[in-house]
């Protein structure tokens, strides 16, 4: 269980660095993940994959996590 959760939260910080949007409130000059930020604009994405979000990620690195797991489980 412990190299599932490794394995998540290492696929996380990867994926979250490198392939996750990033968007930017012009108004507040602040980066956001969201698409309308708290203060009500619009955000402009920066980078990033535009439809890989956090939820994506996050489902990407249980998926990761979970088959780790499954994957030690098997072996001899």
């Amino acid at each position: 269980m412990a190299a599932g959760g490794v394995a998540g939260a290492a696929a996380d910080t990867l994926i979250g660095a490198v392939a996750q949007e990033r968007r930017w409130c012009a108004l507040c000059e602040r980066a956001t993940e969201r698409r309308v930020h708290d203060c009500g604009t619009p955000t402009v994405r920066r980078g990033g994959v535009g439809w890989l979000d956090n939820d994506v990620v996050n489902l990407a690195c249980t998926v990761v996590g979970a088959a780790t797991g499954a994957l030690l489980t098997l072996a001899p």
